[in-house]
């Protein structure tokens, strides 16, 4: 059973919300989920940081929540340590806004190119996450 890193942004209810319940629908699939919202924020930062790349390591694939006008630093710095590892990565829009003027589906290029897979989903129950998932993990860079 693969294990998925789930990166995104966590820092409003709806954002929390979100990643819970898109967490689940790949648990539901066959996937294990680290969630770093489920982490106790709490304690020493420099060790929440080393557990959080400590999963990243541990995983097969990260998965990237790349919604909002500018998407999470977080999530891109994640994103980026995967791609440096050499794990896939599997960038998730379900933001429906887009920069007409941009290749990149209104992200950032570095982002855009720099996942395996950018998918874009208007649900967490899209049966194409799955097929990115397996995908993005027999892809080789």
């Amino acid at each position: 059973m693969p294990a998925i890193y789930l990166a995104g942004p966590l820092f409003s209810a709806a954002e929390r919300i979100f990643n819970a319940s898109l967490a689940a629908s790949l648990r539901k699939n066959g996937f294990r989920v680290f969630l770093p919202q489920e982490l106790d924020h709490e304690q020493d930062q420099r060790r929440l940081f080393e557990r959080l790349v400590a999963a990243i390591d541990e995983t097969d694939l990260v998965m990237a929540v790349v919604d909002g006008a500018d998407p999470d630093s977080g999530t891109a710095w994640e994103m980026g340590y995967a791609r440096a590892k050499d794990k896939p990565v599997v960038a998730l829009r379900t933001d429906f806004r887009r920069r007409a003027e941009t290749a990149a589906a209104g992200v950032n290029l570095m982002l855009y190119y720099g996942a395996t897979i950018y998918l874009e989903a208007q649900e967490v129950e899209d049966e194409g996450l799955t097929k990115a998932i397996k995908e993005a993990l027999s892809s080789t860079r």
